[in-house]
This record gives C-alpha cells, sequence and structure tokens, in this order.
C-alpha cells in the first residue's frame, strides 16, 4: 500500500514538496515497523521528520493514547504535528488534487489543478472500478493468504481469480489500460499488486493457482505500466521478499494450495 504513495510521489512531482522516510522491511521485531538503515537495503533511513526510530512513536505524537494497527504509509503534517492520514487511496487523491500545484513543473497554486489520473469525464467510472480493485483483488490477496482454514482459502482464492479474470478480459479488448486510452488512478491502484504477485504472493502467501503469466493481458498491461517514466525506480522487490518471506503471523500451515499446474501432469 505505500508502494501506491511512492508512485503517485513520483508521477505527480511532488518529491520537493513531501519528504520521504523508508522503513526497514522486516517488522516481525518489538517495534514492528522501525527506521533502521541497513547496507542490504540502502533506500531504508532515518526518519528525517520526527527523529523516531520506530512508527509507533510518530502514531503516539499524534495521539499519545494510540493503542491500535500501526501501519504503513503514514502522511504526516509538519505544521500540525500530527497524521494526515494512513489510509493509501485516500492519499493518493490527494496528491492528485490539493497537492497537484506543488509538483514539479507546475505553475498551478495548490487545489487549482484538475486530477491527473481521475479526470472528470472519468471520475464515476474510475471510483467504481477502484472500488472493485481494492475490495476483489488488492485486499483479497491477504484474505486468502491469511485465512483462517481451508474452506475461507478456497472461497478467498475463488473470489480472487474470478475478479483476475475480470480483469483479464476488460484487457483482452486491445485496450492498453483499464478504462481505454490513458493511465488513470485505477491502473495505480491495481499495479503494485501485480507487480509482487510472482515474486512474492505466489509464493510466500501461497497463491500459486495461476502465475501472472497465465494472464497473458494483465501481464502485458503490468508491464506497459513498469515502463513509464519513473515507475520502475519505485518498485523495491527486495524490500517486498525480505518482508513477505519473513516470518509473518497468520498464515495458516495447514492450508493446502491448489497449483502450481504441470504440463506434463494435465497431459497425462
Amino acid at each position: 500500500f505505500a508502494h501506491r504513495v511512492i508512485l503517485y510521489r513520483g508521477l505527480l512531482g511532488l518529491e520537493s514538496a513531501i519528504s520521504q522516510s523508508v522503513v526497514h522491511p522486516r517488522w516481525t521485531g518489538p517495534d514492528g515497523w522501525v527506521f533502521a538503515p541497513d547496507p542490504a537495503f540502502p533506500e531504508v533511513g532515518e526518519d528525517t521528520v520526527c527523529g523516531e526510530d520506530a512508527l509507533w512513536k510518530i502514531y503516539r505524537r499524534a495521539k499519545p493514547d494510540f493503542t491500535g494497527k500501526v501501519t504503513v504509509p503514514v502522511l504526516w503534517d509538519r505544521r500540525h504535528a500530527t497524521i494526515v492520514s494512513t489510509e493509501s487511496a485516500e492519499i493518493m487523491r490527494m496528491m492528485d488534487t490539493v497537492f497537484a500545484g506543488l509538483g514539479r513543473g507546475t505553475p498551478h497554486a495548490p487545489g487549482q489543478m484538475g486530477s491527473r489520473f481521475r479526470p472528470a469525464a472519468l471520475a464515476q467510472e474510475v471510483d467504481e472500478l477502484g472500488g472493485f480493485i481494492r475490495a476483489r483483488v488488492n485486499g483479497a490477496v491477504y484474505g486468502a493468504g491469511f485465512a483462517s482454514d481451508q474452506a475461507a482459502y478456497d472461497r478467498a482464492m475463488a473470489r480472487l481469480h474470478e475478479a483476475l479474470d475480470t480483469l483479464e478480459t476488460r484487457l483482452s479488448d486491445a485496450r492498453p489500460y483499464l478504462l481505454g486510452k490513458h493511465v488513470t488512478e485505477a491502473d495505480w491502484l491495481l499495479f503494485p499488486t501485480l507487480v509482487r504477485w510472482d515474486a512474492v504472493y505466489y509464493g510466500a502467501l501461497r497463491l500459486n493457482q495461476r502465475r501472472l503469466a497465465d494472464f497473458p493481458a494483465l501481464a502485458a498491461w503490468t508491464a506497459r505500466l513498469h515502463a513509464h517514466p519513473g515507475v520502475a525506480a519505485s518498485v523495491r522487490l527486495t524490500h517486498a521478499k525480505r518482508h513477505y518471506y519473513d516470518n509473518l503471523d497468520g498464515i495458516n500451515p495447514t492450508i493446502v494450495p491448489p497449483g502450481p499446474k504441470s504440463d506434463f501432469l494435465s497431459a497425462a
């Protein structure tokens, strides 16, 4: 989910307006997400805003009695010294509207520039498709990967792959992006999940029924987005692998995944 925000920060040229501090991909220590510089992950650094060593301490700065779940991303307001939002899709929308005038090369005042990835003519379609992607794909990979039992896993996998088939069909009519000729917010909501599919979710979350390559249109679409200027630099699969192949709680070891399929077994 943090990847979405990193993507938008670069795509909208907001690097000088919004600073970025990257937590370590391992989170199973006593402090969870931490700012711990590591030569193995050169992007990880110190908290340059609050000077804290753990993300939960930033939550406590905003709300001293906070005891809930600590997640990334976090959008912090320097002036008011508080958290603005921890919801990635909400932060994306903020970056594309009220922050738009602060982007690199944009002469407009903040909040006065039209949305780049949610144009007015497509707003309703972007919202509807974005809602489908968030519920049926982005969240569904965790619904399957962290299912409580086999039956729940099987249901989640069926629902997830039904959604992927729907998106595959949508892209199979030669449209380059989910809503036609132009990339939109809906595309960027989906991209971080699919770019991690084979490297992370397929193995670590045991979503091994099909690889991304088994969805030819989605695979081509993922490659097309990855080729956009600045996008490849935001993809850190070494971080994703280190995080998801850590000792994550909630994965039921008794669940048996359905794949992968083997051609020679199918032929037999």
